[in-house]
């Protein structure tokens, strides 16, 4: 895709991100601020890595600090946590600086906040006999991670560096410009240990039977705000529709990373009947954990707000009318096939748990 034309999309999204709440552009001092929806996504972004590579890792262990240096401040200590044996691993979520510049993706650079980062750093200590077996495991891991999340997963492929003497894999998202690294994955060998040795004092060695041995680092690296503006582009598709000027912009983002699972759009003349449906539709879906948008909007029709909802990335929308106060049914509509269908009121809730949490 031409340059100017990769540019022009880019303005489309970030015109959308500003009109849809993931980016604010109020007359504040802060260069760079998310609103309702990019906060939501972020945290989002976050629960996922953290659910992938804490909760559902074995032997995992978060860490966290000030100022901190990684492997002096906490190897010692989560090797004597596990009583001097491996293989374990430490999982940090911290704010850093941001680096200059994004390998491979300049257009992505409007995305990120030029100040800081939130780095996810996750660091595998195994044993120098598994580290090549370990390495594959772990790449697997975070490869089918970008992949379970995104809209385009072919799009998200491994590339691996000789640096010195670590190998280093990146992960890149293929864009329109061409490949951006969006996380490293590196097998630092034993040297970092020794050095942690070296410089404590302390003994940081594992046991191996009857023996001692310095054990292997496999390192992980990425950002949550990298991880978010890949997902966005990723997501962001604009279809021309006929008879249409602008046509049909969605970001057909994951709906366990979207902000909103879910909202609730209304308009008939049966103005109270249909506020007591909304208000307890949105008190059942929040009951069960189902994040709602439900933003009162009483001037626009059920088209433009559907319309906002699929800018948003809405996966579905409750359509609320005189009808359902006359039949006990939902209007529900998929955001991805922009296929309407008829649930009623009861059932509601038990059908969207089954499609959005998976």
């Amino acid at each position: 895709m031409a340059a100017n034309k990769v540019m022009a999309v880019l303005g489309q999204l970030l015109q959308l991100l500003s009109r849809t709440g993931y980016r604010c552009s109020g007359l504040g001092h802060a260069p760079f601020a998310n609103g309702p929806a990019g906060t939501l996504l972020h945290h989002n972004i976050i629960q996922t890595w953290w659910d992938k590579m804490v909760i559902k890792s074995e032997a995992s262990f978060p860490v966290s600090g000030k100022n901190i240096n990684f492997l002096e401040d906490f190897y010692p200590t989560v090797l004597s946590f596990m009583n001097g044996t491996v293989p374990f691993a430490m999982v940090n979520v911290s704010e850093c600086a941001r680096p200059q510049s994004v390998q491979g993706g300049t257009e992505i650079e409007t995305l990120l906040n030029p100040g800081s980062e939130t780095c996810l750093q996750y660091v595998h200590v195994c044993s120098p006999a598994s580290v090549n077996r370990t390495f594959d495991l772990v790449v697997n891991t975070r490869v089918s991670w970008w992949k379970q999340f995104s809209y385009n997963s072919s799009n998200f492929v491994q590339k691996t560096f000789d640096e010195g003497s670590t190998s280093v894999l990146h992960i890149q998202y293929n864009s329109s410009c061409g490949p951006i690294s969006i996380e490293t994955i590196s097998n630092r060998g034993h040297e970092d240990i020794d050095k942690v040795e070296e410089r404590t004092g302390v003994n940081c060695k594992f046991r191996n039977g009857a023996k001692s041995s310095y054990p292997c680092l496999i390192e992980c690296q990425t950002s949550m705000e990298l991880a978010s503006a890949v997902f966005l582009m990723d997501a962001y598709t604009h279809n021309a529709l006929p008879g249409e000027g602008q046509g049909r912009e969605v970001l057909h983002l994951h709906p366990v990373l979207v902000p909103y699972k879910v909202s609730v759009c209304h308009n008939g003349s049966k103005v109270r009947q249909i506020q007591e449906v909304v208000t307890y539709i949105c008190r059942e879906f929040r009951k069960v954990g189902l994040s709602v948008l439900h933003n009162r909007d009483e001037t626009n029709s059920l088209t433009a707000q559907v319309i906002r909802n699929d800018e948003m990335g809405v996966p579905y929308t409750v359509l609320v009318s005189d009808e359902t106060i006359d039949t006990g049914n939902i209007g529900l509509r998929n955001r991805d096939t922009s296929i309407q269908e008829t649930v009623p009121i009861g059932k509601l809730t038990e059908y969207l748990l089954k499609h959005v949490h998976y």
